[in-house]
């Protein structure tokens, strides 16, 4: 999955977040089952790893599978203003500095509306707080080569047009 199909996905939401008083890029996924943090982003956190007397295998999203013996706990997550404690596994990710999975969201008592990208918590009394994450739409426009063959056959007229983001 491409980062801006994550951006786009209903199953998940994304934005930047405090970690250990750095800002990351995070990707909240209540499908993952565990929590991660980039192996390129570790040092930037100050964070001491403790070994895990059980190793844990990773299956990734695309079919490998990684052994992991190293955790990092205790991590300090700030969401819509509010502190929060993650153990995270460490990760080559790419796309994202963290992963914070169903481990998470659940200890914390996390809702997350995914096709409107919040997430609230109530973890203080009393207190709602509220996170909105990145929101991208793929465009329903967007139609397939089938379609567009069909359509040139019966006689449409077609434009081939070739766009560059120079934002990026």
């Amino acid at each position: 999955m491409t980062q801006e199909e994550v951006l786009a996905a209903s199953h998940v939401v994304v934005g930047m977040i405090t970690l250990n008083a750095q800002q990351v890029y995070a990707l909240l996924d209540p499908g993952a089952t565990h929590s991660f943090v980039s192996t390129k982003f570790i040092h930037k956190l100050n964070m001491s790893k403790c070994i895990l007397q059980k190793g844990l295998t990773v299956s990734t999203p695309l079919g490998e599978r990684v052994d992991i013996n190293e955790k990092y706990r205790g991590c300090n997550v700030q969401i819509g203003g509010q502190n929060l404690q993650v153990d995270l596994i460490s990760l080559t990710i790419q796309d994202f500095d963290v992963i914070l999975g169903i481990d998470w969201l659940g200890k914390h008592h996390v809702n997350m509306d995914c096709y409107n990208k919040i997430v609230t918590s109530n973890v203080t009394e009393g207190k709602k707080v509220e996170y909105k994450g990145e929101r991208r739409v793929i465009l329903g426009s967007i139609i397939s080569a089938m379609t567009v063959r069909k359509l040139l056959r019966n006689g449409c007229q077609a434009y081939l047009a070739y766009v560059v983001d120079n934002e990026k």
